[in-house]
């Protein structure tokens, strides 16, 4: 039985899916599985994993989302520890055996993330950036009971983790009911219950890539609020923090709306905004350009019907 199960999810990602895997084939700890998830690609996703064949559990399912594919991934693992890896990212040699030496220095862990950086490719997955250029771009974390931390801003990638199995028996698998923002409410969701670790070296590299859902997006921010009134556990949480951290997120969703045109619904969400912390800048700023569009636009409009 093996001590890890890397579970790699895949639609569509024929022309980048070997580098995920041969980073993981690269690595100097040894003591893995790997399985794919394929989740109803229509590309030439099995063409290119045939000389992975001996090398990897592979499964098949219609198109259901990433989470549905992950659920499945954590479901025939056999490994006591879990570690996910989007089809679009890699691994640096080293991460597996430097996150299995926390773990074994810190028991009590049930998380052990990684340093990531990352870089922008374009639809065909290429990048003009330099190797050294990408390993600059990180984010840094905390290690810890870092709830709080993770409630008021995210700083963990899903490539980059290392999570106990025990974790998902406890807690429960990915939440296929959210749009998106499902790592986010997985992370915090372990890290109520257990210490979080956090390795500051960059192991982990993340592609950027624009054709993928992003939790910036406003369909992301909307879902983002779900999540963390999901999990907020007034215990735990100042109330202050609490209002500090929603109405940043509403600040941006009202930004969404007032940016596309929608500057009724922009100028609702920014007062919300606004209600729960009145000296957000971003929505003052953004609740400004409302008032502005609507005179001025409002105004160019009427003169052109003339």
């Amino acid at each position: 039985m093996p001590e890890i199960s890397v579970i790699i999810p895949t639609f569509n990602r024929a022309k980048i899916l070997s580098k995920a895997i041969d980073s993981v084939l690269q690595q100097t700890y040894k003591d893995y599985e790997i399985v794919v998830i394929d989740d109803g690609s229509t590309d030439e996703t099995k063409e290119v994993l045939k000389p992975y064949k001996d090398k990897i559990i592979y499964r098949f399912q219609k198109n259901e989302g990433i989470s549905s594919a992950r659920n499945r991934g954590i479901e025939i693992a056999r490994g006591r520890h879990i570690a996910l890896l989007d089809s679009d990212d890699y691994w640096l040699p080293e991460k597996l055996e430097k996150q299995m030496a926390c773990f074994q220095k810190n028991p009590s862990y049930g998380m052990v993330a990684t340093r990531c950086s990352s870089f922008k490719v374009d639809g065909n997955f290429t990048s003009s950036e330099p190797e050294e250029e990408i390993k600059k771009k990180s984010r840094s974390g905390k290690s810890g009971w870092i709830y709080k931390k993770l409630f008021y801003k995210n700083f963990i990638r899903t490539s980059s983790v290392l999570i106990k199995q025990e974790c998902f028996k406890k807690i429960g698998t990915f939440d296929e009911a959210l749009y998106c923002c499902n790592d986010v409410d997985m992370w915090i969701r372990i890290a109520k219950e257990y210490e979080v670790g956090f390795i500051n070296d960059v192991l982990t590299v993340y592609t950027d890539n624009p054709k993928g859902i992003s939790n910036d997006s406003l369909e992301g921010r909307k879902t983002y609020v779900e999540v963390l009134e999901k999990n907020y556990d007034p215990t735990l949480i100042p109330l202050r923090l609490y209002k500090k951290r929603m109405a940043r997120i509403y600040a941006h969703i009202g930004k969404h709306y007032v940016r596309r045109g929608d500057l009724r619904v922009g100028k609702q969400v920014l007062i919300k905004s606004l209600f729960l912390q009145h000296f957000n800048f971003r929505a003052l700023k953004n609740y400004a350009l409302a008032i502005w569009k609507e005179k001025h636009v409002g105004s160019f409009n009427n003169h052109s019907k003339l």
